[in-house]
């Protein structure tokens, strides 16, 4: 059941897509919530405010997810309803056609040579600040967010539903949406939102070099440079201030021959091409190729359980 959950969940993505506005989409109206209510929790003792940003994430995330599972609980009974529901739930727990709408604009800007509003355009897919990126910064950028966010928006929220159904994926987004807004980045957050940074870098361990381990093997049916995805991974992956997210942006510039660099921070990969345009259609085309290697694998690996 876990594949046709999978695939009309693909299906509403790709027919749907993001409706009109904001109103039908969940996450917003999480990602409202959290943004609203987590300063009610603040404290002039340190401890105490880290202590309520504990209970405050665990709170969120248990009520998400477990609204869920009764949900599903209730309509078990019936498999069409369950799949629909499971499938259209299972949607805004990962992206995949938003992947594409959110660099399209990027991508026109670039070729109309339109810098400015490139920049613009690429702020809202990274968290540097883009208002003096060039032409190749914002490429890069591009690139280093559809390496990342494959994992964050994809691979990651799958992962967990393939090991604990739709409420592990809800779970997995939900987090993710906690570090993104009330992870530690300013010092307003570095208090409240410390749990939830480190809730995340947990969530995403494994997925996170499962992703990196993907690229390779999509480089490989891309007719990408996959060796060189392996050997600058293993190499450039420690280079970011996080744990998880030079897993992929490593493997990523490996397979393209390309430098991604933020600055300031890191520079992964080498110089080999360059980085222009074309290498934002050839980082989109990771997307689906990591998506099919990934439910393939999980396919192998049920079959061998289940003839085990």
């Amino acid at each position: 059941m876990w594949l046709e959950i999978i695939l009309l969940a693909l299906l509403i993505d790709l027919v749907i897509r993001e409706p009109p506005g904001t109103n039908w989409n969940p996450v917003v109206w999480i990602g409202s919530f959290i943004n609203k209510a987590w300063r009610k929790f603040k404290h002039k003792n340190p401890q105490v405010e880290k202590i309520n940003g504990v209970l405050f994430a665990l709170a969120v995330v248990f009520i998400c997810a477990g609204s869920v599972y009764v949900l599903l609980s209730l309509v078990e009974f019936n498999a069409v309803l369950y799949i629909l529901i499971s499938a259209l739930t299972l949607k805004y727990c990962m992206a995949f056609s938003a992947f594409f709408d959110t660099v399209k604009p990027v991508k026109e800007s670039l070729l109309a040579g339109d810098l400015p509003a490139a920049r613009e355009h690429v702020w809202h897919l990274v968290t540097r600040d883009t208002s003096k990126l060039d032409e190749k910064q914002v490429v890069s950028a591009t690139v280093e967010s559809i390496g990342e966010n494959i994992c964050d928006n994809l691979i990651a929220p799958l992962f967990y539903f393939a090991l604990f159904g739709v409420p592990g994926a809800v779970a997995c987004r939900v987090i993710n949406l906690l570090d993104g807004i009330v992870g530690y980045k300013t010092l307003e957050k570095r208090h409240f939102g410390w749990f939830s940074a480190r809730f995340d870098d947990v969530v995403q361990f494994v997925p996170a070099r499962i992703t990196g381990a993907l690229f390779v093997v999509s480089a490989f049916i891309l007719r990408k440079n996959a060796a060189n995805s392996l050997k600058v991974m293993l190499r450039d992956h420690p280079k970011d201030d996080g744990i998880n997210s030079g897993w992929s942006i490593a493997a990523m510039a490996g397979a393209l021959n390309v430098q991604l660099e933020k600055p300031g921070v890191y520079k992964m990969g080498d110089p080999d091409d360059k980085l222009d345009v074309k290498k934002m259609d050839d980082a989109l085309l990771f997307i689906p190729a990591t998506l099919l290697v990934f439910v393939v694998f999980i396919w192998l690996a049920l079959m061998i359980n289940v003839v085990g």
